[in-house]
């Protein structure tokens, strides 16, 4: 195992530590990242094991001594992570250039958070280097670990070819007295090494060459029949893409023969070879060049593919969070420049967990690849498009001077995501929320334009999802209050903070309660009971319905049992369950379950559905209202008259019970109009001979 030299620079110690963790691991980091080579290239690169040593410092000046120190102890750093700013002291792109006049053999990675230093703002400061690399904060663990291995590598590389070349230079050295016979020695030599290798003489003149030499740069043996270096040049410069630089550095060989040279050269076939050239010297003076050639096309893809799987989502390919905050800081300051204006748009699909749980994640994965196309077909070239949750995505669109711009753009991705698919044999049609904030209105820090697009985006949900809205101030407040709201209901039901209330269900002829209908309050000991109005869609946001609905069904039976056992006469209680409870696969088993705990006859459970859960998931749904109708539970639609409240669904649905909607009976001596909606839904219920009840005026 090779002792491997690394500096971080970073005025902050949580940096150090966490490079040390991730660096100076055994076997555990390393299975790690072999595994994630073999998922990317298909089987684990098989490389030398480093044993990283991590040296600290914390300023520029630390640095620039460790670096001297190193040399002179002959233990140079194969490469160094450098933060871009440590107040007080001098930034990370000038600490780099001074590290290089040390040591210009070390590889950089400069480690930001920031945006304002681009790429290339940093390499016209120190020039452009394939020993420089740029790694946004955060990181991933396994970001580090493969930048350290293939940069160790390349380190190494360059220090074997410097080697050899050193050591072809000696024997051409050696040989003095007899150039042609050291010729033949080194053509041996070169034969063996795995790098194409020519020498050419002051004259421009081939001197020798071997085989991997034409290999690598596929050049015919009868253009080097005539030992002209001009022609083998006018080969190769007609397959670049960019033939200027490599002539102007063939040039600059010539004209300074005892210069050190290197570049990169990318083939119009996508070969990309490095290339390595220095002086052959002879009694002290230069006789010509000698030419290193290595094929690093395999590499330079690999470093592509780990740069593009840290800024891109792996299922849809579309821009992460990462590359999200780096283009909307560009956005933030090109609208600066312009006098312009930028829109966020929060993009977050309806009820995708309902999908999910009910298709499978596979499915699921193929809808988020079918939206995201779509997505990209309603924006323009110049806007950024990016993935940054499971079903959230965020678009960044320049516009000019006119907010209202962003409306049919807003109505094209609605109409777009609204179209039905198929999957599993399922049509399936999905809709979407969408909040809008805008620069510089809105907020001018990137964190907040997100947040506030958020917010805005869950005042659509609210709205009735399926549309969009623009951020206000008062929706600010309105998430704070939220905020408070989530924190507060991840612990209210281990303090148990819910209780229920029993509503009576009267009979108009009889006047005799004939059943109950639990209703969930939050009792918080700050704001007092709270409305499931503002709760549950929290609740259900942050996932924690699930929970709740078990509480409210075990506590329901509960008190059901407890009034029996008092001799009190048994009514049933009716508890709703939201779209998430009925989906489960084990839905009929848990209540089954719940009724055997505490000794009730089914007939004295009562669950309450939405028109709206019930169509939404309407094939899944009516098969579970089946299974339940088996054990003997009463089954009833909650707020009828707000969906289709169609016969054709109603004939095949097993339900015992229709509940009017409270918007039909709140303004009933106002709008002669709701008393025919009435009428209509009473006789239809008659005709299904399913039993009618209004829904309360007021409820507890």
């Amino acid at each position: 195992m090779n002792d491997i030299y690394i500096l971080v620079v970073d005025d902050n110690p949580a940096i150090h530590i966490d490079f040390r963790k991730i660096l100076e691991t055994g076997d555990k980091q390393k299975n790690s990242l072999k595994a994630v080579e073999a998922s990317m290239l298909g089987k684990a690169i098989e490389n030398d094991e480093f044993n990283f040593i991590i040296d600290s410092a914390y300023q520029s000046e630390e640095a620039l001594e460790l670096i001297n120190k190193s040399k002179r102890n002959n233990r140079p750093y194969s490469l160094a992570f450098i933060d871009i700013r440590m107040p007080p002291g001098i930034d990370g792109v000038q600490t780099t250039k001074r590290i290089w006049e040390i040591d210009p053999e070390i590889q950089i990675v400069i480690c930001t958070a920031y945006s304002d230093y681009s790429w290339e703002t940093i390499t016209k400061l120190i020039g452009g280097s394939d020993r420089l690399l740029i790694l946004k904060k955060p990181f991933e663990n396994i970001e580090v670990q493969q930048i350290a291995n293939a940069m160790t590598k390349k380190w190494q590389i360059s220090k074997l070819l410097q080697e050899q070349m050193k050591h072809l230079k000696e024997i051409v050295d050696e040989r003095t007295s007899e150039l042609e016979h050291a010729l033949s020695l080194m053509t041996a030599t070169l034969e063996s090494t795995s790098d194409g290798v020519l020498f050419v003489n002051l004259n421009q003149k081939i001197i020798n060459f071997n085989q991997k030499f034409l290999a690598i740069l596929k050049i015919p043996q009868v253009i080097m029949a005539e030992l002209d270096d001009a022609k083998a040049r006018d080969f190769i410069t007609a397959q670049l893409k960019n033939p200027k630089d490599f002539i102007n550095k063939a040039n600059e060989a010539y004209e300074h023969p005892e210069l050190k040279l290197s570049d990169t050269l990318t083939f119009k076939d996508g070969r990309i070879i490095e290339y390595f050239s220095e002086a052959c010297w002879l009694n002290q003076k230069v006789i010509g060049r000698v030419f290193s050639f290595r094929d690093i096309t395999e590499n330079k893809k690999m470093e592509e593919q780990l740069i593009y799987q840290a800024t891109h989502d792996s299922l849809t390919n579309l821009p992460n969070r990462l590359v999200l905050l780096d283009r909307l800081q560009r956005e933030i300051a090109a609208a600066n420049r312009n006098g312009t204006i930028a829109a966020i748009l929060f993009v977050d699909l309806d009820r995708f967990k309902l999908i999910n749980d009910t298709l499978g994640h596979d499915a699921g994965d193929e809808i988020l690849k079918i939206i995201s196309f779509r997505l990209q077909h309603c924006i323009r070239e110049m806007d950024t498009l990016a993935r940054i949750s499971d079903d959230e995505f965020i678009i960044v669109l320049p516009l000019t001077s006119k907010i209202d711009d962003i409306i049919p753009i807003c109505q094209k991705i609605l109409t777009s995501i609204s179209e039905a698919f198929e999957i599993k044999k399922q049509t399936i049609t999905l809709t979407a929320s969408i909040g809008i904030s805008f620069y510089p209105k809105d907020g001018k820090e990137v964190n907040v334009l997100i947040k506030n697009a958020d917010s805005a985006n869950q005042l659509a949900k609210e709205s009735g999802r399926n549309t969009f809205k623009f951020f206000t101030e008062e929706l600010n407040i309105n998430a704070t209050r939220r905020l408070m709201l989530e924190n507060n209901l991840r612990l209210a039901l281990k303090n148990n903070e819910f209780l229920l209330l029993y509503q009576p269900i009267i009979n108009t002829t009889t006047k005799k309660i004939i059943s109950l209908e639990a209703l969930l309050r939050w009792n918080h000991p700050k704001l007092g009971l709270v409305s499931p109005e503002e709760f549950v869609p929290v609740a259900e946001e942050i996932g924690l319905m699930l929970m709740i609905g078990d509480w409210v069904l075990n506590t329901a039976c509960a008190q059901n049992k407890t009034w029996r056992d008092q001799s009190v006469t048994a009514l049933p209680i009716a508890v709703n369950f939201t779209a998430e409870q009925i989906a489960q696969s084990n839905v009929v088993e848990k209540v089954a379950a719940v009724l055997k705990k505490n000794n009730l006859d089914p007939s004295c459970l009562e669950i309450e559905l939405t028109e709206s859960t019930i169509i939404e998931g309407y094939d899944s749904v009516r098969i579970i209202m089946q299974e339940l109708k088996k054990i003997g539970v009463k089954l009833l639609i909650d707020d009828f008259g707000t969906g289709y409240s169609s016969l054709a669904y109603l004939n095949r649905l097993p339900i015992d019970k229709i509940k009017i909607d409270r918007s039909f009976i709140t303004y009933i001596s106002q709008n002669p109009n709701d008393v025919v909606v009435i009428q209509a839904i009473i006789a239809m219920a008659k005709v299904m001979s399913v039993y009618c009840c209004k829904f309360p005026m007021v409820k507890i």
